[in-house]
C-alpha cells in the first residue's frame, strides 16, 4: 500500500487550501497529514526532504513531491476525474 505524508505548516493558508484540494482526489484516511508548529521545525523538515517550501508530500517516505510540482500533480488529478 502506498503511504502518503502530507507536510504543512500551522497557520499556513496555502497548506490548508492544497490539502483541502488533495482530499478531493485521495480519501483522508489514506494521507498523514503532519503540521509543523513553529518555523524551526519547518526549516527542520524542508532542509531534511531537500525542498524550499510547505506544503509538500512525500510518498513510501522517499518520493518527494515539491510545493510547484504538487500544484502540477492537482492539476494532473483533476483532469483525469
Amino acid at each position: 500500500m502506498t503511504k502518503i505524508k502530507f507536510y504543512g505548516k500551522v497557520n499556513c493558508p496555502p497548506c490548508e487550501l492544497h490539502f483541502r484540494r488533495l482530499l478531493k482526489y485521495i480519501n483522508e484516511s489514506d494521507i498523514e497529514k503532519i503540521i509543523f508548529q513553529s518555523n524551526e521545525e519547518a526549516i527542520i523538515g524542508v532542509e531534511k526532504f531537500n525542498t524550499q517550501f510547505v506544503p509538500f508530500i512525500v510518498i513510501n517516505d522517499n518520493s518527494v513531491i515539491h510545493y510547484r510540482d504538487f500544484i502540477t500533480l492537482l492539476s494532473l488529478l483533476k483532469s483525469k476525474k
